[in-house]
């Protein structure tokens, strides 16, 4: 007759880790020093009616409670953190049916890149445009403007010559709550009523003071290649409101100003 098998309190609190905090084998190992293998064999020696398959759903469960807990990560990094595919964070979050034959969507692919503050959702991936103030991905080749997409994805789709306006005058924000339909017309006119608009009624680099600050630097023998660097903006730019191309209204051009590059 076989003696019962006797367990330390070690392998009760081995067996705990792995049945109840559902941690995995390697980590209850490095936590103990021991091998894979021998908690392996004290797991399945303490508890031989224990199903795996009970365990990974529930270890699934848990990681899902977390990863919706975490809505100021964006998908990509908690992959990262998780060592998983950004595919099924999506499904986690947002209910995509995933199997080993799920092809990432152009939804997954657009929420992998949207980061939620308190306000905006911030749009962590490429922009585009003149200015490089378009937010755009790329799916299967196709070219899709980020704020447009989430408009469509979460109010509908978006009436003809409507162009979408952010009321928060951030144009890396993908909030669609943030942004509002309007013409082309109306587009204008609001522009115009904006402290960030020029006289034409565009929307304006800089302001009047920064221009005034960087003719003066200009003048003291600063090149305006560094001040755009230092601006964030592309040499044109600068280049013309200095010469006084463009801000005409504002005072002290350099109409003679010819840089040597």
């Amino acid at each position: 007759m076989s003696r019962p098998a006797k367990f330390t309190k070690r392998d009760k609190r081995i067996a705990k880790l792995y049945t109840e905090d559902l941690l995995i084998y390697r980590e209850i190992g490095d936590k103990f020093g021991i091998s894979r293998e021998r908690v392996r064999q004290i797991v399945k020696s303490k508890c031989p009616n224990l199903s795996p398959h009970e365990i990974q759903r529930k270890r699934t469960v848990k990681r899902n409670q977390y990863i919706l807990s975490q809505v100021h990560k964006t998908n990509r990094e908690l992959a990262t953190e998780l060592g998983v595919s950004q595919v099924i964070i999506a499904h986690a979050r947002f209910g995509t049916k995933y199997n080993s034959k799920h092809q990432e969507t152009k939804e997954d692919r657009f929420w992998s890149y949207v980061k939620k503050t308190y306000s905006c959702w911030i749009w962590t991936g490429g922009f585009s445009g003149t200015d490089n103030n378009q937010p755009h991905f790329q799916k299967s080749g196709e070219d899709y403007r980020a704020n447009r997409f989430a408009w469509e994805l979460l109010k509908g789709k978006i009436p003809p010559k409507t162009c979408l306006l952010h009321t928060c005058e951030n144009y890396a924000c993908v909030n669609p709550n943030h942004m509002k339909a309007v013409s082309f017309r109306e587009m204008i006119l609001l522009m115009r009523d904006s402290s960030k608009c020029s006289h034409g009624g565009l929307p304006r680099k800089f302001t009047d003071e920064q221009v005034t600050e960087a003719r003066q630097r200009v003048t003291n023998g600063e090149r305006i290649s560094s001040i755009a660097r230092e601006l964030g903006v592309l040499y044109p730019t600068l280049y013309g409101a200095v010469k006084g191309t463009t801000y005409k209204h504002v005072k002290f051009p350099l109409d003679n100003y010819a840089e040597k590059e």
